[in-house]
């Protein structure tokens, strides 16, 4: 079966169809084409365009549209290009669709682990940690960590120094901080 016969049992658009969509786009555009150019384009568009469907150039919107869009007889590119948005939605669409009603996939993984084997495993590996903290004090925190601030004036002069050599956020911080401090003055 080839694109054209399929199209036509399809529901989407055939030649014919593509035929009677171009008739006011002829009657619209500059350069218009003769009856043969036209029925040659009407055939090129089935051929091409497969997946319109047939309503889609039933409806006068759509040749409206064509009509305001070119100026000049119009490539099949140009026909693709303006019908592909509603094509690709179209897509998406079924492919969603199609997803949804695809059987979820049988799992040939690893057998699930059973309560008392995973109970079993975390006993393990709070052995093992028990054990390595054990032998290894020395890896243990001896103190916690205290917090070390730094001064205003420590910071002041530290964003000083960066924006001496150039680095502009740095200038923003010393004017703000110096304006925190009231030494903007």
């Amino acid at each position: 079966m080839n694109a054209l016969a399929h199209a036509a049992s399809s529901g989407n658009a055939t030649a014919a169809d593509w035929l009677r969509f171009l008739r006011p786009i002829v009657a619209g555009v500059r350069n218009p084409p003769s009856e043969g150019d036209c029925k040659a384009r009407a055939v090129a568009l089935a051929a091409a365009l497969p997946n319109v469907p047939a309503a889609w150039l039933a409806q006068t919107w759509r040749q409206a549209e064509a009509m305001r869009k070119f100026a000049f007889w119009p490539a099949v590119a140009d026909f693709a290009e303006m019908f592909e948005p509603e094509l690709r939605d179209a897509r998406e669409s079924a492919d969603r669709r199609l997803r949804l009603a695809a059987p979820a996939p049988d799992f040939d993984g690893p057998p699930l682990r059973s309560a008392e084997e995973i109970l079993a495993v975390k006993a393990k590996a709070r052995a093992l940690v028990a054990e390595l903290t054990a032998t290894r004090p020395e890896d243990r925190a001896t103190s916690p960590v205290r917090p070390a601030p730094i001064s205003d004036g420590a910071m002041l002069e530290h964003y000083r120094q960066l924006a001496a050599r150039g680095n502009g956020p740095a200038a923003v911080r010393v004017a703000q901080i110096e304006e925190r401090l009231g030494l903007d003055a």
